[in-house]
């Protein structure tokens, strides 16, 4: 009879492989631009007071609808405030109303509404990672049914359910509008609806682009993540 050795790769080789997928991902060309973008939408946020050079809400209108100059680089509106200040002013907002409407949109639409579709999914990925040669092959050297899913199995099957949640993101941001405006909630929907109703085009443009900044590093943090749980995946 013949004996076939198999030989068992070591966890430190796997956990070696998986951060050096983080670190190619990170070293692309795009990581840096990315985390910088975001970093810099979050710091003009956080730092309003100091980094706006006027008051926002300050109205000048023998300079209304001016040019853009030195005092004011992107110019001022139809009564005269100054639109780069009108713009970190509403990221900072954007920012706090939007990361409100996260939390509530995780805690209550996470928990109910995509505890099915994630449900599915997992026990799709599960049954099919469970049919691989590998789980066969680890249930032969012995390991317990436990060890075998949560070493093996789970892992495999994780990948479609992080994809699934990165693109849920969307549906969450899409449908906030409109149940933020139908309920009369506080939230980045809200506020966005409002401001167009009010033709604050300033803020508008922010909470645009905390939506779009959001979006984009979800995506990437999606794309390091398929790097850690599987070490097979390589970045170039």
């Amino acid at each position: 009879m013949a004996a076939t050795v198999i030989a068992r790769v070591p966890d430190r080789t796997v956990r070696d492989r998986r951060w050096d997928t983080l670190r190619r991902a990170a070293a692309t060309r795009l990581a840096p631009f990315g985390a910088a973008v975001l970093l810099l939408a979050v710091a003009a946020a956080l730092l309003a007071p100091v980094v706006a050079p006027h008051d926002p809400l300050k109205q000048d209108l023998n300079h209304a609808l001016g040019r853009p100059d030195r005092v004011h680089p992107l110019g001022t509106d139809n009564v005269g405030r100054d639109v780069l200040s009108r713009v970190i002013w509403g990221t900072r907002v954007s920012l706090v109303a939007g990361f409100g409407s996260v939390v509530i949109a995780v805690v209550v639409g996470g928990v109910l509404g995509l505890a099915a579709v994630i449900t599915r999914t997992l026990r799709s990925s599960m049954l099919e990672a469970l049919s691989e040669d590998y789980i066969r092959t680890a249930r032969a050297k012995g390991l317990t049914d436990g060890a075998v899913v949560r070493r093996h199995a789970l892992r495999n099957a994780l990948i479609p359910v992080v994809t699934v949640l990165g693109l849920q993101l969307g549906t969450l941001i899409g449908g906030a509008v409109i149940t933020e405006y139908v309920f009369a909630l506080p939230g980045v929907g809200r506020l966005v609806v409002d401001a167009i109703f009010a033709r604050d085009y300033p803020l508008v443009q922010g909470v645009v682009l905390l939506i779009a900044v959001t979006f984009i590093a979800v995506n990437l943090a999606v794309d390091l993540l398929y790097g850690w749980i599987d070490p097979r995946i390589r970045y170039r």
